[in-house]
């Protein structure tokens, strides 16, 4: 069977996001037991390093469209991203105060409830084409 570049997109997506969540939990774990940094200021430094790495993978690895203005590209992604991780920051915030769960557990979940929708909404901010609603390019397959 062979998969679909809208698949294998999703794979890559999947796979750098998941390194670059590790690579959060560790420099979480760095910053708050080690480095002593207060829970949720440490939290958003860990967000602002993966905006920046996971906004480059996005455009030139994983949807490879460099051909777009990288301002207008960005702007996009800082909007709909602000709006995740907002998401994101809140869910954690309300899971680290009120519900008593452990930092990283609640980084963890926050991350899953959010990954779900940046897939399609990324697709249409690299591409211009939502592939899942079956608008495709002519050179698409």
């Amino acid at each position: 069977m062979r998969l679909s570049k809208t698949q294998i997109k999703f794979i890559k997506f999947t796979l750098f996001g998941g390194v670059v969540f590790i690579w959060g939990i560790l420099f979480n774990l760095l910053a708050v037991d080690v480095l002593h940094v207060d829970k949720k200021i440490a939290y958003l430094f860990v967000v602002s390093s993966q905006v920046l790495i996971c906004f480059f993978l996005n455009r030139y690895v994983i949807f490879e469209n460099s051909e777009r203005n990288i301002f207008q590209t960005f702007s996009g992604y800082l909007a709909a991203l602000a709006v995740f991780r907002m998401a994101d920051w809140t869910l954690y915030v309300i899971q680290i105060n009120w519900l008593g769960l452990p930092y990283l557990l609640a980084q963890t979940l926050s991350n899953i409830l959010i990954f779900a929708a940046k897939f399609p909404i990324y697709q249409i901010i690299f591409e211009r084409r939502p592939s899942w609603l079956g608008i495709h390019k002519k050179d698409a397959n």
